[in-house]
């Protein structure tokens, strides 16, 4: 049902031979939601992403996708991974890549239809690649090839848009230009992303969160410094411009593993 809550977390405890990356995380997606999910390295936000792909099974707690387990709507999802790595020399081109969005349910032999033609030509439309769907994708620039994947997730015409780092590889023109996408597609589908860069992100989404092992969340496209101190257990300082909510720029060096969120 169109109706139906796309994502429901409650409890949620998951991670790896029997180690969990995140405990007690709840979060709700409601319809045309697009949600911006931030934290440090090794916080569990793929962990999460996982979880509701139906990769990976809970330890604890519950994710429901339109009321049901995971795994019995991932043709309702399309997912952009943060690293979608290829052989650069094998000769497929953006049109080829896309349509594998249509694979699903198909044999191994089995060619692809009119509509999977036509469905495939719309997304390219979508991402404005179309022009580019004869050119070896080996040839695209960074960002190319994220709007790329970005076609392939939305070529099942799928109800949720999950993306994993859509813009780690690509510069700051072209990361707005990502985002700016993304928030034309939320008129047709709830997106979560999970991202580093609180600047570009918090000018589109409609909900922010922090995760680091635990959940901080925020029903406001904005972040306050509490809840990112709880998150990242260290000082942050945010810089918006006047007059906006927005934060631009998360600052000030911490010791915590010597890394750089």
């Amino acid at each position: 049902m169109k109706d139906e809550v796309p994502i429901q977390i409650e409890g949620l405890t998951a991670g790896y031979n029997d180690n969990p990356v995140i405990t007690d995380v709840d979060l709700t997606v409601e319809q045309r939601d697009f949600v911006g999910i931030i934290g440090p390295n090794g916080g569990g936000k793929t962990t999460l992403l996982k979880s509701i792909l139906g990769l990976l099974e809970p330890m604890a707690g519950v994710v429901r996708v339109f009321g049901r387990p995971p795994h019995e709507t991932r043709d309702r999802i399309g997912y952009v991974p943060q690293y979608a790595t290829f052989d650069e020399d094998y000769p497929i081109t953006v049109k080829e890549v896309v349509q594998m969005g249509r694979r699903r349910g198909k044999g191994l032999l089995q060619g692809y239809s009119p509509e999977d033609e036509e469905e495939t030509l719309s997304a390219l439309e979508d991402v404005e690649m179309v022009n580019y769907s004869d050119e070896p994708i080996s040839e695209l620039s960074g960002g190319q090839k994220q709007r790329v994947f970005i076609a392939r997730a939305l070529v099942s015409d799928p109800d949720i848009l999950l993306l994993d780092e859509p813009t780690a590889s690509v510069d700051r023109k072209l990361e707005k230009g990502i985002y700016s996408l993304l928030n034309e597609l939320n008129e047709r589908a709830a997106i979560v992303v999970v991202t580093h860069d609180i600047g570009v992100m918090s000018a589109y989404v409609s909900k922010v969160a922090c995760l680091s092992q635990k959940m901080f969340t925020h029903n406001e496209p904005y972040l306050e410094p509490d809840m990112l101190e709880e998150a990242y257990q260290c000082p942050v300082e945010l810089i918006t411009h006047a007059g906006e909510k927005i934060p631009h720029r998360v600052l000030e060096v911490h010791d915590h593993a010597g890394e750089e969120d």
